[in-house]
């Protein structure tokens, strides 16, 4: 799913609340590193943030930060893990955002 949501397709919304393209890589990063495929869940982690750099969604990059934080917890990475936690939260934070169980 991931490569099909490439190219100018990539930071598209495509009807939902976040990037699709954005949202696909993280969850690929974080399910591949609970499998122990780190090097391809940091791959799809960098790709997810960058693109997450090219539109102003934040939500699709609260999720790319969280996802790869988790990625890089599991690989024992505990610098870039709190990197990218830190700054979702921060950003979450910043945005006023809220679930809708709140």
């Amino acid at each position: 799913m991931a490569q099909q949501l490439s190219g100018p397709e990539a930071l598209e919304r495509h009807g939902f609340s976040s990037v699709p393209a954005i949202t696909v890589r993280g969850f690929l990063a974080w399910g591949l590193s609970e499998v122990g495929e780190f090097e391809e869940a940091e791959m799809w982690a960098r790709q997810g943030i960058e693109l997450s750099g090219q539109v102003k969604n934040l939500f699709s990059t609260a999720i790319i930060q969280a996802c790869s934080g988790v990625a890089y917890l599991r690989h024992g990475k505990i610098d870039a893990a709190f990197k990218q936690l830190q700054e979702g939260y921060a950003l979450s934070r910043e945005a006023d955002s809220r679930s809708e169980f709140e």
